[in-house]
This record gives structure tokens, C-alpha cells and sequence, in this order.
């Protein structure tokens, strides 16, 4: 279930450095993989013979702790249970792929045992509200399109999924957030990840993620939860292939008002066609995103924007790009006035890149 106390010991002094102990990651015979994050120094308050602070040596990695764990294995007395919470008190222990013994993801704490629960998903953001985070890539787009190919078919067609791309203040590299699938009864996934710390809604059960030192949200990107309903006539048959107006507008406008600098706004499909829209932050653009696609009058459902009519109105503001074609998006590039056309003309043949990976 866990790598061998010899060779935990011996991953632990190679990760010693003069700055500290780098992070070292664990796989598991199990399948589970761990991260741990060793304390510089033995936890605790010590004093010397003078009563001054002294600072002791991490006693996990010590020989005489290597040796008294190695007899203990080979009596057969050794306790995989101590162990570990000895572990986890000498560092920040975390369980970032479970298994039946590693049952409960995130920080392992005192009193772990073998096949706790699970905690659910919005108690392990408030403990560690740090979104995972994709490679480094060169250009938001390819960016893009690393994450929506870390998707599940299942999920993407039915709930859809919440990210983003993080961009370095230099404007020479972006990281994208792995994709976080929407599940009921829970927050929504929209505050959770583009919360800042000046929000007054931010405290302890809401907590504003943690980014990488020097990046920030650049791109809001989401999947396949479109917002279009049977409610509106749409010969084009857009459906889930593009967001209705107003989660549009979610992605842009609000997240603009909020402090977040939108620069693009990605859309990936069930299909995993990825759009992108580059919003101008317009009257002209705001009005259209705030228009409601159907409102209730005189007992019946009428029309005001059309899924077709959307699409067509917004190529006149800001730029649509096709960055992956597909069954309904058939073509990359640029769309203009004659989308409609276009978009159902036969795709041609031959290799497409699909990203620049640094």
C-alpha cells in the first residue's frame, strides 16, 4: 500500500536542498498517488541549554528513526498506520489520486486510517482551495486546447465542465485549469473559481482560490453547458454548440466588473469543438448579451433572440474564432457573415495542429 520506509528515506534526503526539501510525490503500489511537502525543521517549539530557540533537524529523515523503522519492518511490528501520521506530522501529506487504503483526497490529517470516507468536494476546497493546473504553453489558445482534451465524453454531454487560463505577468507563458466538473447540489462552480479575496462574500466556507505566484485569470473557459432551451426557435440548430446570451455575459462582462481582466472567452462543445470569442466590452455588446432569448407574455413563450440570430449579431462586435472543428463547426478559423454557409461546408482533409507545448 506504501513505498518502503528505506526508500521513503531515501526519496527524503534527495529532496533535501539548502533552501529546504522539495515536494516529493509517491506512487503507490495501490494505484493511490501522494505528495508530501517535508518540514524544514522538527515541528514544535525547542529550546537550548541557554533558553534560546533551537532549531532541530526534521526527525523523520534521521538515521536513527531509518533504522529503528527498518528493525520494526523486519520483526514485522511495523505500523503502516504511525507511520504515516508520523509522516503527516512532519510535512504537508497530501492524497492527490485515491484508492481503497488512500480513500479520502487532500491533506492527510492526525488520526488518518485506512479506508476513511470521502469528504465532499466543497469541504476539501474550503481545506485546500487550490484549483489543479495544467502544463505551460506559449499562447492562451493552445492553452485551450490542452484542457478540453481533459474531459469525459459522459460529463461534458451531460453537466459540463468550469475552467479557465492563467496568464504570467511577463504575457509570455499561460496555464490552463484542469477542467472541474459540474455535479448537483453544489456551488456554483463559476463563484467558486473566479472569487477574489476583496470580495465580501469571501471567508472560510468561500474562499477565494490560490494561483501561482505572478499569474492571473486571462480566459474564462466553458463546457458544454450551453443555457439554450426548446423555448426559441433555432433552425440552425446551434443547441449545445454555443452558450445562450446571458453565459456569455457570466464569462465576460461580470467577470470584468468583478476585477478579473477577460481577455478571451473559450466555449468547448460535447463534440470538442472549441470556440473562442475575444469580447470588446461594448454598450453595444453588453445589451446583446443581457437580451433574454424568450420572455413570458400574454400566456405563451416569445421569441426575442434566436440561438441563429445571437451568433450572427455577435460576429458584427467582438472576433469568433473556430480553434477545433468538428461535426457542427466544421472549419478553423475567423467567422464572419457567411458562417452559416461555411460551417456546413465539407471540412478538408489533412493534419491539424493541435497545440505548442513548451
Amino acid at each position: 500500500m506504501l513505498i518502503m520506509p528505506s526508500e521513503v528515506q531515501q526519496a527524503c534526503r534527495r529532496a533535501s536542498t539548502p533552501q529546504g526539501y522539495k515536494p516529493i510525490y509517491f506512487s503507490c503500489a495501490d494505484g493511490a498517488l501522494l505528495r508530501l511537502q517535508l518540514h524544514a525543521f522538527e515541528p514544535g517549539t525547542f529550546f537550548d541549554r541557554f533558553g534560546q530557540v533551537e532549531l532541530r533537524p526534521n526527525a523523520f529523515v534521521s538515521m536513527e528513526q531509518a533504522a529503528i523503522d527498518q528493525r520494526n519492518n523486519s520483526k514485522g511490528t511495523f505500523s503502516l498506520v504511525e507511520y504515516v501520521n508520523r509522516m503527516a506530522r512532519a510535512g504537508d501529506l497530501h492524497v492527490i489520486e485515491t484508492s481503497a487504503c488512500w480513500s479520502r483526497r487532500g491533506r492527510v490529517e492526525e488520526g488518518w486510517q485506512p479506508g476513511l470516507a470521502e469528504i465532499s468536494r466543497e469541504r476539501h476546497w474550503q481545506n485546500h482551495p487550490v484549483p489543479a493546473l495544467g502544463p505551460i504553453f506559449q499562447h492562451p489558445d493552445d492553452a485551450a486546447r490542452y484542457a478540453q482534451q481533459r474531459t469525459d465524453n459522459e460529463i461534458l454531454a451531460r453537466t459540463g465542465y468550469e475552467g479557465a487560463v492563467l496568464g504570467e505577468n511577463s504575457g509570455q507563458r499561460f496555464v490552463p485549469l484542469e477542467p472541474v466538473a459540474w455535479f448537483a447540489n453544489e456551488e456554483n462552480l463559476r463563484l467558486r473559481l473566479f472569487r477574489t479575496a476583496e470580495d465580501p462574500a469571501t471567508d472560510w466556507r468561500r474562499p477565494a482560490p490560490r494561483f501561482p505566484d505572478g499569474y492571473a485569470v486571462v480566459a474564462s473557459h466553458q463546457f458544454s453547458l450551453s443555457g439554450n432551451t426548446l423555448l426559441v426557435a433555432d433552425n440552425e440548430q446551434i443547441r449545445s454548440n454555443f452558450a445562450e446570451p446571458a453565459l456569455v455575459y457570466a464569462h465576460t462582462h461580470e467577470l470584468k466588473n468583478q476585477g478579473f481582466d477577460i481577455r478571451g472567452y473559450y466555449y468547448s462543445t460535447p463534440g470538442h469543438e472549441l470556440l473562442k470569442y475575444t469580447p470588446v466590452y461594448s454598450d453595444a455588446e453588453r445589451d446583446l448579451l443581457l437580451t433574454r432569448s424568450a420572455v413570458y407574455e400574454n400566456g405563451q413563450w416569445v421569441s426575442r433572440l434566436t440561438p441563429g440570430q445571437f451568433v450572427s449579431r455577435l460576429l458584427q462586435l467582438g472576433e469568433f474564432q473556430v480553434l477545433v472543428a468538428g461535426a457542427y463547426w466544421r472549419h478553423t478559423g475567423h467567422l464572419g457573415n457567411g458562417w452559416r454557409t461555411r460551417r456546413q461546408q465539407p471540412a478538408a482533409e489533412g493534419a491539424v495542429r493541435i497545440r505548442d507545448e513548451l
